[in-house]
């Protein structure tokens, strides 16, 4: 099997014709075979192989942040969703841009992944890498939005979260469900599940979608470190809920589709513990 068949099969799986701007292929030397992957993959995973039958290198975020953020093309993806909630094209190009500029200007030197290494050290250990994310995130809101449809107006956030719990990944999860405005017993009323564009959209998409009536806008993360600065924006808003569900869980959803096709297909899988079983 070669990485072109996972990216395809991935493509597929989302229902989108060209592969996205946030798949990278780092390096891709080998037919696959044995497969370590996880939500991250670090430099010191592929630099310390532990595993001599390992091949190949699977990430699910992008594995070069530093170098280009091809991502942010993803996020424009925000522009025809936000229109899919008859928001107005004025208002939903100005909030596309607006996380698009956020997004621009994050560092992302926690990530402690330098591009140029990551290249260098997998061909130094002759292996693949590559990475599968929005195709995944896509495919992963697909089962969670299903999941969602039973949900009625009155359903409280405490609800909200206990019947998500129905699929595995949040089931088996230690990650926490959190709220950034609202409460446990807060009802949802119309909401929105905010997710498969590309990355977060943060206080610009939740606050144009709190200005069209919806109640409760979902997201699987959220910039932490403007978290603060945008509650209080956020708050100006009346009964309003603003909830992040577990993000490994959320990631694991859609990746583990994938996961599971390649050792259908023979494809030996090391999973990190960052991935959450869907078993």
């Amino acid at each position: 099997m070669k990485i072109q068949d996972v990216i395809n099969f991935s493509n597929q799986l989302a229902k989108i014709e060209s592969t996205p701007a946030d798949t990278y292929i780092v390096n891709d030397i080998h037919d696959i075979k044995c497969v370590y992957t996880g939500i991250d993959i670090k430099k010191d995973e592929i630099d310390n192989k532990y595993n001599e039958s390992i091949d190949t290198y699977l990430s699910h975020h992008p594995t070069d942040l530093l170098m280009g953020k091809g991502f942010l093309k993803e996020l424009e993806r925000y522009y025809p969703f936000l229109l899919n909630y008859n928001i107005d094209k004025s208002e939903a190009k100005k909030a596309t841009e607006s996380i698009i500029r956020l997004w621009a200007e994050v560092p992302f030197t926690d990530y402690e992944k330098s591009p140029m290494d990551l290249k260098d050290i997998a061909i130094k250990n002759n292996v693949n890498l590559f990475n599968v994310h929005l195709a995944a995130d896509i495919y992963g809101k697909h089962i969670i939005d299903k999941h969602l449809l039973s949900l009625r107006t009155t359903t409280t956030i405490e609800e909200l979260f206990k019947h998500l719990k129905i699929i595995n990944e949040y089931k088996n999860t230690n990650e926490e469900f959190r709220i950034i405005i609202g409460d446990m017993k807060s009802k949802i009323g119309k909401f929105v599940f905010a997710h498969g564009c590309g990355a977060n959209g943060g206080l610009p998409i939740a606050e144009a979608l709190f200005k069209n009536n919806v109640d409760t806008v979902i997201y699987i993360t959220y910039f932490r470190f403007q978290e603060k600065n945008d509650i209080e924006i956020l708050n100006k808003f009346d009964n309003k809920n603003l909830v992040i569900l577990p993000h490994h869980a959320s990631d694991s959803v859609g990746f583990n589709f994938v996961l599971n096709w390649l050792e259908k297909n023979n494809i030996k899988i090391i999973r990190k513990d960052d991935i959450i079983s869907c078993n």
